[in-house]
């Protein structure tokens, strides 16, 4: 049994690096709107289905809620994209910064990396949390 798991394992490895191997070599040598439809396309479609999501929301809450509510999805929405984009900026900083130190096999730089990270998103959470609170009262 062990030596199908690591024949298992082997072959997934080896998979995985044709996989990566073509992936390179595609965006390396392809046509740049080839490349631009595979890269671009799906990014595109998620905002648009983002997009319907956040109209439809703000359908129901006129629906049910009134222009009191809509009115409190007009001031907290803002809030909401620049916390996406917070959290994007930390998120892809990191991930380039971790890949990197796996890389190299760096695990000193990894871990710091890695409690860095978890220290800035509590404390931006946190006072998040914070904010929130303290201007519930007044929406």
């Amino acid at each position: 049994m062990h030596g199908h798991r690591m024949l298992h394992h082997f072959h997934l490895k080896h998979v995985k690096h044709a996989v990566e191997e073509d992936e390179r070599e595609q965006i390396l040598n392809d046509d740049i709107w080839t490349l631009f439809k595979k890269l671009a396309i799906p990014a595109i479609i998620g905002m648009f289905m983002y997009a319907i999501y956040v109209f439809v929301d703000a359908i129901f809450v006129g629906q049910w809620v009134g222009t009191e509510g809509l009115a409190a999805i007009s001031i907290v929405y803002p809030l909401t994209l620049i916390n996406g984009a917070i959290a994007s900026f930390i998120g892809m900083g990191s991930a380039s910064l971790l890949s990197r130190s796996m890389g190299a096999g760096d695990d000193k730089t990894l871990s710091k990396i890695l409690g860095n990270n978890l220290i800035l998103l509590l404390a931006l959470s946190l006072s998040f949390a914070v904010v929130g609170y303290y201007f519930a009262e007044d929406l």
